[in-house]
């Protein structure tokens, strides 16, 4: 049995809105791969963070990438 990580007590980062970013984010990177060091995962985090707001399609923003609903919001 493994610690999850991100076990936060109560505040803003376990609030819903939160859960879905953490759930994709266990799913889809740190689960998947096994780090050497602190400075592996740091490197694999950053590059997640790009890959989740330039290029993953987000339902909730009508299939758009956050970037992409961001420019939109601010255009109109």
């Amino acid at each position: 049995m493994s610690r999850s990580l991100f076990r936060f007590p109560v505040s803003h980062m376990t609030t819903p809105r939160w859960s879905p970013f953490f759930a994709s984010l266990k799913v889809e990177e740190i689960h998947r791969f096994r780090y050497r060091n602190f400075s592996d995962l740091f490197a694999s985090l950053q590059d997640y963070f790009h890959f989740y707001n330039y290029q993953r399609p987000h339902s909730h923003v009508g299939g758009l990438t956050p970037i992409q609903a961001e420019q939109e919001y601010f255009e109109k």
